[in-house]
C-alpha cells in the first residue's frame, strides 16, 4: 500500500474528498439521484459514503444531515455522511455507531486547510487492502484512548505558550500563563461539549465565537500590527 498520512492529511487539507475515498482509498462509486441530496456517493462492501452540498444542506446542523441524507433509505447500512457548509470552508462527517434502525452517531468537524493528522491517521484503516468493509465504521473511526505522547505534550505546551503570550493585558509573565492555562483548559472543555452536541446543538459553536471575537477585535482596533488575538492556539479546537 503506498497510500501515506500525509498524503490523506493533503486531501482533507483541500477538500479532496472524493478522490481520497475513489482514488486513494480504493472505495467505489455510486450512482446518485438527479433529484437526491447526495453530491456524490460510494461503497466499500456494507460501508456507504454520501456528500451533502450546502444547495441540500442549508441549515448546517447534524440532525438535519442525518435526515436528508438517508431521507428514503432502508436501515442496515453502515453510513458514513459529510455536511459541506455554505462557504466550503468547513465540514461535518457524521457515522452510526450501530447498524440498528436508531443508530448512536459520532461526529467531527473538518477543516479546510487543515490537515488533521489524527483523523487522517483514522482513515487509512479505510483502505481497501487492509478493510474489506465487514468491520463496523464506528469500530475504525471511534477515537481510542491513548497514553500521552511526546508529540501531544509538545503540542499542547506550544497551545498554551502561544496563548500566554498573547495576553499582553497582564504585565507579570507568571499571571499571562496562570491565565492562558485556565483559558485553555476551558477551551479544551467547550470543545469536548461542542463535539458531544451539549451546546445547544450547534456544530460550529467555537468557529462562530471565534470569528465574531476577530470580527469585534478588527472593528475597534484598526492599527496595522493589531491582528485577532491568538489564532494559532484556538484553531486547533475548531
Amino acid at each position: 500500500m503506498g497510500l501515506t498520512v500525509q498524503q490523506i492529511q493533503q486531501r482533507l487539507a483541500r477538500f479532496e474528498f472524493e478522490p481520497l475515498f475513489v482514488e486513494d482509498l480504493g472505495w467505489q462509486r455510486m450512482p446518485v439521484q438527479a433529484e437526491g441530496p447526495a453530491l456524490w456517493q460510494a461503497h466499500r462492501g456494507g460501508a456507504v459514503i454520501r456528500v451533502l452540498g450546502p444547495d441540500r444542506w442549508a441549515d448546517g446542523s447534524f440532525q438535519s444531515l442525518c435526515q436528508l441524507g438517508l431521507r428514503g433509505e432502508e436501515p442496515g447500512r453502515d453510513w458514513l455522511l459529510i455536511g459541506l457548509s455554505a462557504d466550503a470552508t468547513r465540514s461535518l462527517w457524521c457515522w452510526s455507531g450501530e447498524t440498528t434502525e436508531s443508530p448512536i452517531w459520532h461526529r467531527r468537524v473538518v477543516i479546510r486547510g487543515q490537515g488533521d493528522r489524527a483523523w487522517a491517521q483514522r482513515l487509512m484503516g479505510l483502505h481497501y487492502e487492509g478493510w474489506a468493509g465487514t468491520l463496523p465504521l464506528a469500530r475504525l473511526l471511534n477515537r481510542q484512548v491513548s497514553p500521552l505522547t511526546a508529540a501531544g505534550y509538545e503540542g499542547f505546551q506550544a497551545s498554551w505558550q502561544t496563548l500566554s503570550e498573547s495576553l499582553t493585558a497582564f504585565p507579570q509573565a507568571q499571571d499571562r500563563r496562570h491565565y492562558g492555562l485556565v483559558l485553555l483548559s476551558r477551551l479544551m472543555a467547550a470543545a469536548v461539549l461542542q463535539k458531544r452536541g451539549y451546546l445547544g446543538g450547534d456544530e460550529w459553536y467555537l468557529h462562530n465565537h471565534f470569528g465574531q471575537s476577530a470580527a469585534l477585535h478588527i472593528q475597534h482596533n484598526t492599527g496595522a500590527d493589531d491582528d485577532p488575538p491568538h489564532p494559532h492556539s484556538l484553531y486547533c479546537l475548531c
